[in-house]
């Protein structure tokens, strides 16, 4: 009977039980439910922004077609308006923030290489440290 080796984080903190295969399949299957998680995140932030502008021109086309003779209904349309235009700003600004937080394949490489190169990421302390956050502030120290 083998020893199992996991952790919450899905990621090895080298373990002795794990070969350098199992490690990487690890890392690799890790890397593509990341990647999953950050699609489905991605598609429910542009539904919504696609969602909010179809919303704020249906709020348009009711405003434009009133009487501007009933003002309290025109104001109100208006007012509707304006909200659905600042909803779909707000969405779109946290749609770009979200890209602008998304790694690219390429910075991954970078990075993968620059922490094969570092001896220190082979101490398993120092690697869960990493993972747990006490390490955070020494990642970019580590170059």
């Amino acid at each position: 009977m083998g020893v199992e080796c996991s952790t919450k984080s899905g990621v090895d903190v080298g373990c002795t039980a794990c070969g350098p295969r199992q490690t990487i399949d690890a890392a690799i299957e890790a890397a593509r439910r990341a990647g999953e998680r950050h699609y489905q995140e991605r598609e429910a932030l542009r539904l919504d922004v696609e969602h909010a502008r179809y919303d704020a021109q249906l709020a348009g086309r009711r405003c434009e077609r009133v009487d501007p003779d009933l003002r309290l209904v025109a104001a109100e349309l208006e007012a509707r308006w304006n909200a659905a235009l600042e909803r779909v700003h707000d969405l779109e600004g946290r749609l770009t923030a979200f890209d602008a937080r998304t790694v690219t394949q390429q910075q991954i490489d970078e990075h993968a290489v620059d922490w094969a190169s570092n001896p220190r990421t082979r101490d398993p302390i120092f690697r869960l440290s990493l993972i747990v956050g006490a390490g955070a502030g020494r990642i970019a120290s580590m170059r």
